[in-house]
């Protein structure tokens, strides 16, 4: 077997400027990626995206930390560690759920990882290599789309690489393994326990012959490789079970029926569209090869070149080989997966970048590598004004951008005329109103909507997106009113020819009246001389807006809830708690 050399020679390396220089190079193109995505159209309906924004105000507004629930009230189908995140990162930006904030733990765990793959690819096999993989990572469309997309991805990726290098550390003696089951907790908290076997796939080539001869000596916990795995997978067990059991506690049999019978058993059995596993199986390949161009090519490559001409050092081989089984494991079972998707794959392009790096470092050396740098900012400020270009035309006039650009347009004139905290009833339509508004209230039918509040002798406003469908739904509908009152469209939105979004209520005014009947979490609330200061779920809290103040809740669901209410007036507070069963009520009010 012919072996090849990594590097060029050392003094070569030297050509090239100190490995902070490059971090700072990296830096500033995931900055440079970041604001140019950042400047383009806001798209928050597209992907899946509201239903991240959702958890995430459902624990700023209703402080549901252990397990959260979307607008719709369906329990989240993942743990909930980047809802944390993103919900830290707002409550340390000033508490409000902005674009920015919705889009940052996404965009620096991208910046991690570059800045993990150019420091560890440097270690082993130069600074060259270093720069050139944290750059393929980087200038790559899947690096464009992680970095503005609120979804479980990025962090995900940037927990399973982590994983896998401890698993590495541990693996060559130079660290204990809890810091490897540690990191595996941490990505099973985010998307998941397939972030294990992802970052264990690596520790396959220590089973290829003689390359594990080149191990150090260990030192503290790693002497002992057995204690340290088991109180390693201790502690994985007690944190991540430990909050399994906190969410079945919390959130009963619908977290058990969604989390393990939908998104764990039901995703590994078959896909949502009845494939079973193996039928894909050529799409996942197919997917990289195409969503990591260019350096997609060069990636397969060096993972031909990783077995049959390996490297010449043993400690650089086998680390070569670590991350090429890394990749080549995941690769493995998301091609056996019956559920297919291009954006599973993001967890092994951290590896992917780290071959294909040191394959460029191969056909680049240090004084080409050194050139370059000089005329990479201007090569990126091009591209980046080409796609910027590309993102205002192509997707300026797209479907989401419009959607969302409507909702804030609705959100807007909702908070001018009525009051960022009024409780107008959410029907149909996206989630992104409320996005814009910060609130998260759960959405419901027309039916109950008439029922419960429009039909309700106060006053109800309500938020409708197809017009057509409401009225076809009235038609067909067997309610009947009882106090004989018309519907008024309060508002078309955006103004003009095609509104959007409509604001409907059973009174033809647009401020808010004194006598109020809402829907909050399933339950009716009626208002008199009240304003809604804040809640957490059914902990109302009011303002009195008078001496005459009235508040009544009634409990919708089939299952006793406890209710809280509190009145505010004049420096003075009146309380009122409960658990109510199905169609009890609790009423405070100011004497």
């Amino acid at each position: 077997m012919l072996y090849r050399v990594a590097l060029p020679p050392e003094e070569r390396d030297r050509l090239l400027p100190r490995l902070t220089v490059l971090a700072a190079v990296v830096a500033l193109t995931w900055l440079a990626i970041f604001s140019v995505r950042m400047a383009g159209p806001f798209m928050i309906t597209d992907s899946d995206q509201q239903r991240p924004a959702a958890y995430t105000l459902d624990v700023l507004v209703n402080g549901n930390w252990i397990v959260q629930s979307d607008d719709r009230g369906d329990v989240a189908s993942k743990p909930p560690l980047y809802t944390w995140v993103m919900a830290l990162g707002v409550l340390a930006l000033g508490g409000e759920l902005t674009e920015f904030a919705l889009y940052l733990p996404g965009a620096l765990s991208v910046l991690a990882i570059a800045l993990i793959v150019l420091f560890v690819t440097a270690h082993f096999f130069g600074r060259g290599a270093g720069l050139l993989a944290a750059l393929a990572y980087l200038v790559a469309w899947t690096a464009f789309r992680q970095v503005y997309l609120a979804r479980t991805d990025a962090l995900f990726s940037l927990t399973v690489f982590v994983a896998a290098l401890m698993a590495w550390m541990a693996a060559t003696r130079q660290m204990s393994w809890i810091w490897f089951w540690l990191a595996a907790a941490l990505a099973t908290l985010t998307k998941g326990p397939l972030g294990v076997l992802l970052a264990a796939g690596g520790l396959v080539a220590f089973l290829w012959p003689k390359d594990h001869r080149v191990l150090p000596e260990p030192t503290g916990l790693a002497k002992y490789p057995l204690a340290s795995q088991a109180l390693g997978f201790a502690a994985y067990a007690v944190i991540c079970g430990g909050w399994f059991l906190l969410a079945w506690l919390h959130a009963g049999q619908p977290f058990i029926d969604k989390v393990i019978g939908q998104e764990l058993v039901g995703h590994a059995v078959e896909s949502s569209r009845g494939q079973r596993p193996f039928e894909g199986f050529w799409k996942q390949p197919l997917y990289f090869l195409s969503r990591f161009l260019p350096w997609s090519v060069v990636t397969y490559y060096a993972l031909w070149r990783a077995f049959f001409r390996p490297l010449e050092d043993p400690r650089q081989r086998l680390f070569h080989r670590f991350m090429a089984f890394y990749f080549l494991l995941g690769l493995t079972v998301f091609s056996i997966a019956p559920h297919q998707r291009a954006d599973h794959l993001l967890p092994l392009l951290p590896a992917a970048a780290i071959l294909a790096g040191l394959e460029l470092a191969q056909w680049f050396d240090a004084g080409r590598l050194r050139l370059a740098l000089q005329y990479y900012p201007a090569v990126l400020a091009l591209v980046l004004i080409g796609i910027t270009g590309f993102l205002r035309i192509g997707y300026g006039d797209s479907r989401d951008a419009r959607w969302t650009a409507e909702s804030r347009i609705a959100a807007e004139w909702i908070e001018k005329n009525l009051g960022r905290d009024f409780p107008i009833i959410h029907t149909d339509g996206p989630f992104a109103p409320q996005f814009f508004l910060n609130t998260i209230y759960q959405r419901h039918s027309f039916e109950r909507t008439f029922k419960e509040a429009v039909l309700h002798e106060n006053a109800a406003y309500f938020l409708v997106r197809d017009s057509g469908e409401l009225w076809w739904w009235l038609l067909s509908s067997d309610i009947e009113n009882p106090h004989d009152r018309g519907l008024y469209w309060i508002a078309r939105l955006p103004e003009g020819p095609d509104p959007r979004y409509y604001v409907m209520s059973d009174q033809p005014h647009a401020e808010p009246p004194r006598e109020l009947v809402t829907l909050i979490d399933n339950a009716r609330v009626e208002m008199e001389g009240v304003r809604l200061v804040s809640r957490r779920g059914l902990n109302l809290v009011f303002e009195a807006l008078d001496g005459d103040a009235l508040v009544r809740v009634e409990n919708l669901e089939p299952i006793a809830r406890k209710v809280g209410i509190t009145l505010q007036h004049n420096g003075s507070t009146y309380k009122a708690e409960g658990t109510l069963a199905e169609r009890e009520s609790l009423a405070a009010r100011v004497p």
